[in-house]
């Protein structure tokens, strides 16, 4: 299955990307039938290695109800 996303370069770092992806946060062998809950919330920011299956979780958090970040 393919999800909509972008692969863009970073604007302070042209050696760097900024990947949007509308897909979930789980793995294929967490799957239990229930995709209702994600693990990295509204947004996360991920650092990926080389050769990894997983990127380091960097930072994630929830949107409020005006979908702004929480202070």
């Amino acid at each position: 299955m393919k999800l909509p996303g972008a692969d863009l370069p970073h604007p302070l770092n042209p050696k760097k990307y900024v990947v949007l992806n509308t897909g979930l946060t789980i793995v294929d062998r967490d799957y239990n039938g229930d995709y209702g809950m994600p693990r990295w919330g509204d947004y996360a920011i991920v650092k990926a290695k080389a050769g990894a299956d997983v990127p380091d979780l960097q930072i994630a958090g929830l949107f409020d109800e005006n979908w702004q970040l929480q202070k």
